[in-house]
């Protein structure tokens, strides 16, 4: 079941993750769609054949709620 809030998530990619999504596009995309996860880690492209897992990137999210007040989150800290 997905969880709808009123927060808006801003992800931010670097020229080397974006570069790295068209690379590997090809192998991950089912019908033109690349399935891209967040955790605590980072970026990860979802394998649509066998679920597993490869690194994207770091990456740091902002969100922003109802009020429009902004927050980040970096997954780089630990």
């Amino acid at each position: 079941m997905q969880t709808v809030t009123n927060e808006n998530t801003v992800i931010k990619f670097t020229a080397d993750m974006a570069e790295n999504l068209m690379t590997y596009f090809t192998n991950y995309q089912t019908g033109g769609v690349v399935a891209i996860e967040s955790n605590h880690l980072g970026l990860w492209f979802v394998n649509p054949n066998d679920g597993s897992r490869q690194f994207l990137g770091k990456a740091a999210i902002t969100t922003r709620n109802a009020t429009g007040v902004f927050k980040s989150v970096e997954f780089n800290k630990q």
